[in-house]
């Protein structure tokens, strides 16, 4: 979302030796709306985890779900942001300045400005 994604998604997978590495056993594409937050993409997602969690744990169970090796030129992973990451930069476009914001609502501290020298945190800990 803060990068301007038209959809997300969620991946069931066994754990390894790796980082999020281990062989896939469902996934499910989210679509991110333009009139969502990051909570409430969030509860779609966890609504989505939720249903293949339910669709593939007698599987699971049973040994009979799928497993497919992840390769590792399409895993994506995302850095850790850190609290000085959320400052909205004005110079970019309108619409990414929107996604910028939102991605960083709450259940986050929200992105920030500084105004009258002073932070000014936008859609999290202000409202």
């Amino acid at each position: 979302m803060i990068n301007g994604e038209q959809e997300t998604g969620l991946t069931l997978f066994y754990f390894d030796e790796g980082v999020d590495s281990g062989d896939i056993t469902g996934q499910r594409r989210v679509a991110i709306r333009l009139n969502n937050s990051i909570a409430t993409l969030y509860d779609r997602v966890e609504k989505e985890g939720l249903s293949l969690l339910e669709e593939m744990l007698s599987l699971i169970v049973e040994g009979e779900a799928p497993r497919t090796p992840q390769k590792e030129t399409e895993r994506t992973i995302w850095p850790q942001r850190r609290p000085e990451d959320a400052e909205i930069n004005w110079f970019s476009s309108s619409l990414s300045a929107y996604d910028f914001i939102r991605a960083q609502t709450k259940p986050y501290p929200g992105a920030f400005t500084f105004r009258k020298g002073k932070i000014d945190y936008m859609g999290g800990k202000s409202l």
